[in-house]
């Protein structure tokens, strides 16, 4: 990112245009999991709004219960 002030404005259109690629990398990386995009208590409601679970969750197979 850009540190230096300059009186034309430059400093501030770099510092938006980093920003603005950043939100977009995020947003190719929703798209591609599927996930939705949003503050965590818009994907809760999301999710009990469709009754599923959207949020990732720990990877691998599920620990089986040993019951004897």
């Amino acid at each position: 990112m850009t540190t230096k002030q300059a009186p034309d404005g430059v400093c501030l259109v770099e510092e938006t245009i980093e920003l603005f690629v950043a939100k977009l990398d995020l947003l190719h990386r929703h798209e591609r999991t599927g996930r939705p995009l949003g503050i965590h208590g818009f994907i809760e409601t999301l999710e009990q709004t469709l009754g599923r679970v959207l949020q990732p969750q720990k990877p691998g197979p599920k620990k089986k219960d040993n019951v004897s």
